[in-house]
């Protein structure tokens, strides 16, 4: 009442404006003498409210759709890049950092399976006011020790940070895990709210996660490893496009993993082809001499 007197406000009208039933907004009308508002007053007001409901639906529609087309458009971008990648270290460095900058992330990780389902990150793009995740799997003692390897969720280690070390874990006990048998992604916007044990919530935050999604990344339809990507400044809600963008860049992921593979198979059959032939031929000369 205060604030009415002191703004010589007698009399008002207010109305909500909503859009996709969430509250947007109030339109307030305001009269500095005092009056009776009329049904019309109050049907017009309404229409002005549905009207700007829709103007304002309208607008974040088309900046979704022009947001989606930048994205593809940086998809397409990164996908290429990928494809014409023959050095695995490159292609995972570019990966991480492209996938951070478009969806503004804290972190983005590419982790790899061992053929033991031990496992280590390969790559890592975070900002600078983060841990790193590739300098802690190798650095901290309590990573590896009995107390987080004894429930079946304390998993990030073996989802963002594994060591050759691990031997008692969760994706060794169950080959993979979930995405060995289907499942294309996992999705967490609040890890406090997402029904995680104790233990498995200390791992999260030593690595400064408060939600996260992850994708499979399959080489000949074998699980290869995990593409992830980490909000830690605070919980996020994500979205379908961005979980859409990462279920993209995966399967290129998978192809230029194998593509690179095997150009470096054929290059080491190669010199091991030329060093037998350097060697027959020394062999040959030494005896004709």
């Amino acid at each position: 009442m205060e604030v009415l007197e002191r703004l010589d406000i007698k009399a008002f009208v207010r109305m909500p404006i909503f859009v996709d039933r969430k509250l947007w907004g109030i339109i307030n009308l305001y009269q500095s003498n005092t009056r009776l508002w009329k049904e019309d007053d109050l049907e017009f007001l309404q229409r002005m409210v549905l009207q700007i409901s829709s103007v304002i639906q309208q607008k974040q529609y088309l900046d979704e759709l022009q947001t989606q087309a930048q994205q593809e458009e940086a998809i397409a971008n990164i996908v290429q890049r990928i494809n014409g990648s023959l050095n695995v270290k490159d292609l995972f460095r570019s990966a991480t950092q492209e996938i951070r900058n478009l969806l503004e992330v804290d972190r983005a990780v590419v982790y790899h399976f061992n053929a033991d389902w031990t496992g280590e990150v390969l790559a890592e793009s975070a900002g600078a006011e983060w841990v790193s995740v590739m300098e802690i799997q190798e650095t901290d003692p309590t990573l590896f020790s009995k107390e987080m390897n004894a429930h079946e969720q304390c998993t990030l280690k073996n989802m963002q940070a594994g060591s050759a070390l691990d031997q008692d874990t969760y994706f060794i006990n169950t080959q993979g895990g979930d995405y060995t048998r289907g499942k294309k992604f996992h999705v967490v916007n609040d890890i406090y709210n997402a029904g995680f044990s104790s233990c498995y919530l200390r791992s999260l935050e030593k690595y400064q996660a408060k939600a996260y999604m992850i994708v499979p990344i399959f080489q000949n339809n074998q699980l290869w490893g995990l593409f992830a990507v980490y909000q830690n400044s605070g919980t996020r809600k994500w979205k379908s496009s961005e979980l859409n963008l990462m279920l993209k860049i995966a399967p290129p992921l998978g192809i230029a993993i194998e593509q690179a593979e095997l150009i470096e198979k054929i290059q080491s059959n190669n010199n091991q082809l030329k060093e037998r032939s350097q060697r027959e031929s020394s062999i040959v000369q030494s005896h004709l001499v």
